[in-house]
This record gives C-alpha cells, structure tokens and sequence, in this order.
C-alpha cells in the first residue's frame, strides 16, 4: 500500500504534550510550523498519539493503524530527525506487517529516507 506524509503550513508548536496519553489522537504533529500527518492513499488520516511515558521515540500498529510518539524524546532530535521518524513510524502503520523485524526496520528506514529526499 501507498503511504503519504502530508504537509501544509499551519503555526503551532512543537509536539504539544497536554494531549492525555492514549485518550483522544491527534492526526498531525507540528514540526518547523507546519502540521504533518500520516495517511493511507486514499486519505484516511492514521491517528497518532502522545505519550511521553514510552520508553521510545515512537512505536507503530497496523492492526489497526496507529502511532504513538514520545514528545519528550521527540524533542531531543532536530526537526529534520522528527521528521523521519515520524516518516518512519508511518511506514510501519501505513505499509508493513505487525510482526517487527531487522529486514522491516531497514525498509521502513529507506522509506522515510526517500520521504523526506522528495521534500528538498
């Protein structure tokens, strides 16, 4: 399946954390002043949420689509790192099978490498 991160420009900042954890998604995170999000080809926008408890950046389902993100750790990385790794966790909740492995890691890497070469 086809993924997309969609950008438009919107002020806002950073990753708010007074989203509860896990209660109520967000559907794009602000990053150099713009929403990003993560969407299927045909537009269904993949619910993301804040938890600054998670002992990772971020983690991804597919089953159903969804993603979790740190805005703690997130906002340790340059904007260009949150980027990717929000790219990455899409990946993950957008094209790749549950299961986690080395060969899915790389995949979901080279794809949000790709991502973001094609913002320049």
């Amino acid at each position: 399946m086809k993924y997309s991160v969609l950008l438009s420009i919107l002020i806002g900042c950073l990753l708010s954390t007074t989203v509860e954890t896990h209660a109520n998604p967000v559907y794009s995170v602000n990053i150099l002043n713009r929403p990003w999000n993560c969407s299927f080809y045909n537009g269904y926008q993949v619910p993301i949420y804040l938890d600054p408890s998670l002992n990772n950046v971020g983690v991804a389902g597919n089953s159903p689509p969804h993603i979790v993100l740190n805005p703690v750790v997130m906002n340790q990385f340059s904007p260009t790192i949150q980027i990717f790794w929000l790219a990455h966790e899409c990946v993950h909740a957008t094209y790749q099978p549950a299961s986690a492995n080395e060969n899915q890691e790389m995949t979901a890497d080279c794809i949000a490498i790709k991502q973001l070469r094609q913002l320049n």
